[in-house]
Formats: structure tokens, C-alpha cells, sequence
């Protein structure tokens, strides 16, 4: 499914963009995406980017019944379905303005 995700952006092959700062101007790769998990760093991604992180989040609670897996729990509560439900309900005219997004290796974590 991670992989899916990967390649759901509108980038060439799907690629999502990454960026070290709000106005978008500095990219970031996933490598150094990855990296900032070890200081519980952050990244900037499109709005679009954080709705498709919540259908497929959804998309994970579905496939647990069937596979067991369980998923981490900083995204198995109900505060983070009714915050991307939040976020999906709240119109906006731009879809590309940038999102802060928290970076934690540690899924105990609250969103």
C-alpha cells in the first residue's frame, strides 16, 4: 500500500513533492523525508497530499479486518479519522497550498 501511495501524486510516475519550507521552495526527497523521523523533524506537502494520506489511511482500516495487521496507533483512534474528516469537509478553492507535516518514528504519538 505504501507503494501505491508513492506513486498517487501528480508528479511524473506519480511522485509526490516534498519541501523544507512553507513557500515550497527547497525540495525535499523521501530519503531526506525518512531522515527527519530521527529528530522529529517536519516537511511541508500539498493539501492534496494530506487528503490522499487520509483515504488511505481509511483505506488500511478496511484491510485490517482482513489481514490482521494492525496499524500503528497514532492513526488507529478516532481523533485522527475526525480530524482528516475535518480536513476533506473543510472546501478550500487551492488544493496545492502546503500542509505542515509532522515527522515521528514513534506511532504512540497524538496527530
Amino acid at each position: 500500500m505504501t507503494a501505491e501511495f508513492d506513486s498517487a501524486g501528480p508528479g511524473p510516475d506519480g511522485a509526490w513533492s516534498y519541501f523544507a519550507n512553507e513557500e515550497g521552495r527547497l525540495s525535499l526527497n523521501r530519503s531526506e523525508v525518512a531522515a527527519l523521523g530521527d529528530i522529529g523533524g517536519s516537511f511541508w506537502a500539498s493539501r492534496d497530499w494530506y487528503i490522499v494520506h487520509c483515504l488511505f489511511s481509511w483505506q488500511k482500516y478496511h484491510r485490517m479486518r482482513r489481514t490482521k495487521i494492525i496499524m500503528e496507533e497514532r492513526f488507529d483512534i478516532l481523533h485522527h479519522v475526525k480530524h482528516c474528516g475535518r480536513l476533506i469537509r473543510n472546501p478550500t478553492p487551492d488544493h496545492i497550498f502546503l500542509i505542515e507535516v509532522l515527522v515521528t518514528m514513534n506511532s504512540r504519538k497524538d496527530v
